[in-house]
């Protein structure tokens, strides 16, 4: 299930949220994307615990984003990407991981094979029972 948002988004120059929330079947999982406007652009604010980022952001079809974090400790470690809707687009990470600085990419195709369409996406990280998120933006 995919659910488009048909009305005008604003945001002011300056440090902004989005509060995403979805719901299925009577479950509601919400998440907030922290990010700055500026006169050029946008900038999507660094997690706190993972140094979680994405570059280049907004990426483009024809090539893919980098998704960058930091683990202090070794451990179990899933990196996944969400629509707008909380749906499961693709998995990136599902394993043991050591600690230190990792890079992951992903190329806008989802767990089927297929290109994905152009819009905001959620890229979530947990590990040691720690979650984080944070925006991405693919243009076509």
């Amino acid at each position: 299930m995919k659910f488009t948002y048909l009305d005008d988004l604003f945001a002011e120059v300056g440090t902004n949220e989005l509060i995403v929330t979805s719901f299925y079947g009577g479950t509601v999982a919400a998440d907030t994307i922290s990010f700055t406007v500026t006169g050029t652009g946008i900038n999507l604010l660094p997690s706190q615990v993972f140094n979680l980022s994405v570059s280049p952001n907004p990426f483009s079809s024809s090539a893919s984003v980098s998704v960058s974090f930091d683990l202090s400790i070794q451990g179990e470690t899933t990196v996944k990407v969400y629509d707008l809707s909380g749906r499961e687009v693709s998995v990136l990470v599902n394993s043991e991981m050591t600690s230190g600085k990792h890079t992951v990419h992903w190329d806008g195709i989802d767990q089927d094979g297929h290109p994905v369409s152009a819009g905001l996406y959620l890229c979530r990280i947990e590990s040691q029972g720690v979650i984080e998120t944070i925006g991405l933006c693919l243009l076509k």
